[in-house]
């Protein structure tokens, strides 16, 4: 199994029905693909976490980088793991509309007191945790 950690920006902020609509549809492409993994918006940047098979996972990182909602793109780290450290892929970022977006399967609210908790010091988790805390995605280490 292979991972791929990437940050990057979108090309224009985006609102939260375009953010529910890349959830929906990253949900359908990456369940097909048998990937998992988390992205993390906040305030026109992104980190994402792939994992899955290595032919998976580099088609969807190549998807991705030809994707005309992102630019520059820079990958942190990629390497093997043993299992993977998200049973799902899902995605998080602030919303005011929480009663809505909350029902989209993959949504994970950042300010839930299940987010990211876990005692894990893979490289996926800390880079997430730190993304979201030092872009006051309202997380508390």
């Amino acid at each position: 199994m292979k991972y791929i950690i990437y940050i990057g920006s979108t090309v224009k902020l985006m609102t939260e029905t375009e953010l529910a609509d890349m959830l929906i549809e990253n949900q359908q492409n990456n369940r097909i693909s048998n990937i998992t993994g988390m992205l993390i918006y906040a305030e026109g940047t992104f980190m994402q976490v792939l994992e899955g098979n290595e032919e998976d996972v580099k088609n969807a990182c190549r998807k991705m980088e030809r994707n005309t909602r992102h630019k520059n793109i820079i990958k942190l780290a990629e390497d093997h793991l043993s299992k993977p450290n998200f049973s799902t892929w899902s995605m998080a970022f602030l919303a005011s509309n929480r009663a809505v977006v909350e029902k989209l399967e993959g949504y994970i609210n950042p300010e839930s007191s299940s987010f990211l908790n876990t005692d894990s010091t893979h490289a996926a988790i800390v880079l997430l945790k730190n993304f979201a805390k030092n872009n006051r995605v309202s997380y508390a280490l």
